[in-house]
Order: C-alpha cells, then structure tokens, then sequence
C-alpha cells in the first residue's frame, strides 16, 4: 500500500525525531527498523487491533495501556515501545478503517524513511584514522 501524502509529512516528522533519539541514545539503528518491520507485520497480521487502537471510543490512556500491555516484556526497544505510545496517545480525528489505515501507512513510510536516512549518515559517515608518530 502506497502512503497517503498526509501519512508521509507525519511520518517524516516521527521519523526526523526517531533518529535523533536513535543517535542520542547510542541506539541500533538496524535494531529500531527491524522492530518497526515487525510492528507492521503485526498490524498487518491483526487488522482489528490497528482499528482499536484508531477508535476514537477508546480512551487515550487506555489505547496506552494497551500498547504497553503488548509490548511489556518484550524484545523491542525502549525506544521503539515509547514511539508506539506517543502513536497510541494521538487523538483519533477520522473514521476507524481511514485512522487505522492512516496509522499503519504512516508506520510503513516511517520505518522507509528512517532506513533512508539512517543509509544516508553511514553513506556520510568519515572514516576514522589512526595516526602515528
């Protein structure tokens, strides 16, 4: 599935702010997009956990307390758990099936935006070299 234009600027926005934490925590960066892999996967596996988590019946707090119920104990970073509740605190603005679609969207283009970005600093990247006297 293709993002939505709107899916990518908010994607784009996560994404610019995962990877500085990504660098400020020393972070894997392969480790967080594998993570991300996995987290569509899941969503792609259980469609109506994405629709539950994007119903605007249910309670911010408690669309936290189930991403932290899902993830708790876990193998995915700390990182990763807390962009997953930032995602899950979001006020749902639309439609279960175009909020679920919207978020699952925006977790694709997300984890390809940081795998670009994150190809682009090694791309970037000065080898370091050890001098002698």
């Amino acid at each position: 599935m293709r993002a939505s234009a709107e899916a990518r600027v908010i994607a784009s926005r996560y994404a610019k702010a995962l990877l500085q934490v990504v660098i400020e925590k020393k972070e894997d960066p392969e480790r967080i997009d594998s993570e991300l892999g996995e987290v569509v996967k899941l969503f792609e596996s259980h469609p109506a956990l994405g629709q539950i988590l994007a119903s605007p019946a249910v309670v911010s707090s408690r669309r936290v307390a189930i991403v932290d119920r899902l993830f708790s104990g876990s193998k995915v970073s700390q990182t990763t758990a807390n962009l997953l509740r930032v995602m899950a605190a979001k006020k749902p603005t639309a439609g279960v099936q175009s909020k679920a679609a919207r978020e699952k969207a925006a977790l694709e283009a997300m984890d390809d935006i940081a795998k670009a970005i994150y190809d682009d600093l090694k791309a970037a990247e000065i080898p370091q070299v050890e001098l002698t006297t």
